[in-house]
């Protein structure tokens, strides 16, 4: 991608939406020029597309000014779901900026700034209530344009909107912060599982590697040092970099998203599941699970790229909906495989608005959430 040769936007997003940043790494020679090239689309073409596209569902939804439109809004969240190739790109960047400080200096700086401005929740006009309105349906926006699936899930867009809207319209009052639970888990069960030794430390030491470099350029020799496997014997076990970090998210996702689930499930039967919702909320966001959330974010973008890896990412939520039939036997399948994509878009949608607004976390979610699900 040199100077006298590079491809035009359009060109340069359809690389970054249907190959991914790896080949864009390759096409450029290195994380500098590339990174500097990319940080150029950003903020000649795609920040400001993006900010685009969360300002009209947040208007839609009637969270910037007036009440919204029930069809505007409805046809706003089916783009998020369908993501365009500059959606695509820009998410693809989202995540990138986590590790490349090139991208991480334009995904943080002016074409976002409007959006920061609308979450800030630090004026008159401008309240917390408000601003965690917005904040959940941009994070629902996000997470429904991330959270894609090997296999079509059906979500009912007229409920889910008027739903959301009534929700909206009438926020429930704010919570003490110092009242909602924290998920100290988190940090404790990301790396954790039963037995331990060598298998373990390797796929510690996987995970750690890709949230520090990202997976394009986690390096398999650092891995094998730190763990005290000899690379050729982990390529006996492994035949590339791929499939190690296919395993080690299998390994380590199964075991926090348990966590998770029975964390959450604990605080709904004792406040509600709305409250719940919104602890959850928070504490995907909390700045000190940082590391967490550029390795859950990382392991989302490979599988954008990945067939193998997106498969794994149903296979892990399978459970899920297991269980949630489970406990509502009246529901049909259809509706099961809906409740459970939207939670797991909302939870993916929490992960990038903590990237693009660093204090959101802060936001009274329950505002909206509890009128939503209860609490």
């Amino acid at each position: 991608m040199g100077q006298n040769r590079r491809p035009d936007a359009g060109a340069q997003t359809r690389i970054l939406a249907d190959a991914g940043w790896g080949a864009w790494l390759d096409r450029a020679g290195g994380a500098a020029p590339a990174g500097r090239v990319a940080a150029d689309l950003w903020r000649q073409h795609l920040g400001p597309s993006f900010e685009d596209s969360l300002r009209d569902l947040m208007t839609s939804a009637g969270t910037l000014r007036g009440r919204g439109k029930v069809h505007a809004m409805r046809e706003n969240l089916w783009r998020m779901a369908t993501p365009s190739p500059e959606l695509r790109a820009a998410l693809e960047l989202v995540v990138v900026s986590l590790y490349n400080p090139w991208v991480s200096d334009a995904v943080m700086g002016e074409a976002l700034a409007p959006l920061r401005q609308h979450l800030a929740g630090s004026s008159v006009r401008n309240t917390p209530t408000r601003a965690a309105q917005r904040a959940y349906v941009t994070a629902l926006g996000l997470g429904l344009a991330g959270a894609r699936r090997s296999r079509p899930v059906a979500v009912d867009w007229e409920q889910l909107v008027r739903d959301l809207r009534a929700a909206l319209a009438h926020p429930a009052p704010p919570s003490a912060e110092a009242l909602l639970p924290r998920a100290d888990h988190i940090s404790q069960t990301i790396y954790r599982e039963p037995g331990g030794g060598v298998a373990h430390r390797l796929m510690t030491e996987t995970l750690a590697e890709v949230a520090l470099r990202g997976f394009d350029e986690a390096a398999v020799p650092e891995i094998a040092h730190r763990s005290g496997v000899p690379e050729g014997a982990l390529f006996d076990i492994h035949p590339d970099k791929a499939a190690l970090f296919r395993e080690a998210t299998q390994r380590q996702q199964k075991v926090c998203l348990g966590a998770n689930d029975a964390f959450l499930r604990e605080v709904g039967e004792a406040q509600g599941p709305g409250v719940a919702d919104a602890v959850g909320l928070r504490e995907f966001q909390r700045p000190d699970f940082a590391f967490e959330r550029v390795l859950a974010l990382e392991q989302l973008r490979l599988s954008w790229h990945d067939r193998t890896m997106l498969r794994l990412q149903d296979e892990i939520l399978d459970p899920l909906s297991q269980d949630l039939a489970i406990r509502h036997p009246e529901w049909p399948p259809d509706r099961v495989a809906g409740e459970v994509h939207l939670g797991y878009a909302l939870g993916v949608g929490a992960y990038f608005l903590a990237v693009l607004v660093p204090d959101a976390y802060r936001l009274p979610f329950e505002v909206v959430t509890i009128p939503l699900l209860g609490g």
